[in-house]
């Protein structure tokens, strides 16, 4: 009972964040609605309550198709508009699909000097879809992967280059604190992202965290009142932290590690 308590609440969490009108999620109610608060919404969403998605598909899809395209400005939230119509199975619109393509063109030369690991993973991932070739991107990457420091960046870096996960497994391990979360590397604070980060490495090796029951007190003690996840214990509730949270718990549940 006290499970089902527990997820209902963090439903009324994302609920109270949907705008019927709009079709799309808020960080907070009371703000407008975003495609990346509505990412995290709809991946969580999935998780617990599908049945929400179908009842409110049209809406949603509404919202995606009537924002304005200035938002779609960084690799990073065109990825997450392209995954909200994955999560709706739904395709995107062929019209919005080349604006997109033709505005990925942006991204290269000097532009991708700041690029991170992670905004490199996007434009991977789109350019991949859009099929518009990735061989550029492989050979920057190649340079690069020598700097790669945080959790983060081990993360994004695996997903296009997978060998990295098995070179990084004692840095990831050792980024565990004694309170059961990770930091950025080793000897560094425990944040959610970085938990997340590390225990979605740990799982394609296979290789258990070694703090596990602290691992599921750092969880939990990051939940607060209003049904949402802060990003550590004491923090605020943000969708994003919350998604990440719900997909933690499920999955270390799921496998049996706590």
């Amino acid at each position: 009972m006290k499970e089902e308590e527990e997820k209902n609440k963090i439903l009324e969490y994302f609920y109270k964040r949907f705008h019927p009108e709009t079709g799309g999620f808020s960080k907070v109610p009371r703000l407008p609605a975003t495609v990346e608060d509505t990412y995290f919404s709809l991946k969580t969403l999935l998780l617990l309550n599908p049945s929400f998605i179908s009842l409110n598909k049209n809406k949603i899809v509404n919202f995606l198709t009537s924002e304005s395209f200035d938002f779609l400005n960084t690799a990073e939230v065109i990825y997450r508009y392209f995954k909200c119509y994955e999560y709706l199975q739904t395709r995107i619109p062929e019209k919005i699909e080349e604006r997109i393509k033709t505005g990925l063109k942006k991204f290269k030369g000097k532009s991708l000097a700041k690029f991170s690991f992670k905004d490199f993973c996007f434009l991977y991932y789109l350019k991949t879809k859009l099929r518009s070739g990735t061989e550029d991107l492989k050979k920057i990457l190649e340079k690069r992967k020598n700097r790669a420091v945080s959790v983060e960046d081990f993360y994004y870096l695996g997903k296009i280059f997978p060998e990295i996960y098995k070179n990084c497994r004692e840095r990831i391990l050792r980024s565990q604190n004694s309170d059961g979360g990770f930091g950025f590397y080793p000897g560094t604070t425990s944040f959610m992202e970085n938990t997340y980060y590390a225990v979605k490495i740990l799982i394609v090796l296979n290789v258990k965290p070694v703090f596990l029951k602290e691992l599921k007190e750092f969880i939990l003690l990051c939940r607060n009142a209003d049904g949402g996840f802060a990003r550590k214990p004491g923090g605020i509730s943000f969708p994003e932290s919350t998604s990440q949270s719900v997909w933690l718990l499920h999955t270390l549940a799921y496998k049996k590690w706590i």
